[in-house]
């Protein structure tokens, strides 16, 4: 996200994380159904059980920090400039190396 901040990448980042997030929701239900199957067949379900709570809070993390992104989506898309510590804009736009060697080799 350093380097991309147009609004293509950054909603395509906050794609690929939601859908992280709905694909670890299915995960804790399918283990969850696991759960279900093993408790009618008598066998113990410690280990599912605890795989679908891990999953179901890793999609609430993954679905928070995706809300949080997109609240935030307009901080995160600038126009090519990073403020760097001392508070002033740094142009990561056009950086043309030939003229920057042509002006230090210069007399």
């Amino acid at each position: 996200m350093r380097k991309f901040h147009s609004s293509f990448h950054t909603g395509l980042f906050i794609g690929c994380i939601v859908a992280t997030a709905q694909y670890f929701f299915l995960l804790s239900l399918v283990y969850a159904g696991y759960v279900a199957d093993r408790n009618f067949s008598g066998l113990p379900t410690g280990q599912d059980v605890l795989q679908s709570c891990v999953s179901m809070i890793q999609a609430f993390l993954l679905g928070s920090f995706a809300l949080l992104l997109t609240a935030h989506r307009s901080e995160i898309i600038q126009k090519g400039t990073v403020g760097n510590a001392e508070g002033e804009n740094i142009d990561h736009g056009t950086n043309n190396i030939e003229n920057e060697n042509e002006d230090y080799y210069s007399l």
